[in-house]
């Protein structure tokens, strides 16, 4: 169960929702990865929050498309928090 409140906040939308279609595309690749153990299950999920953390930082920053300055920008700035 907690390996998929992993996956929910890897999946977060910038906006604070979830991104079903992530979710859904993270399952279907743990699926298809046919874990055979709980330590393979565990680190094909892992890759698959990895992944969907990568692509929402990309989607962040122009889909990739921004420049190296807009991602040394992104990956220097610090967030507040209240």
């Amino acid at each position: 169960m907690a390996l998929l409140f992993q996956l929910q906040s890897a999946a977060r939308l910038s906006n604070g929702g979830v991104s079903e279609i992530a979710i859904n595309a993270a399952l279907s690749f743990v699926e298809n990865a046919k874990p055979q153990t709980e330590v393979e299950a565990a680190l094909v999920m892992q890759m698959a929050c990895t992944h969907a953390a990568g692509m929402a930082v990309l989607s962040r920053i122009g889909g990739g498309h921004g420049g190296g300055r807009h991602v040394a920008t992104y990956g220097s700035s610090r967030q507040q928090t209240s």
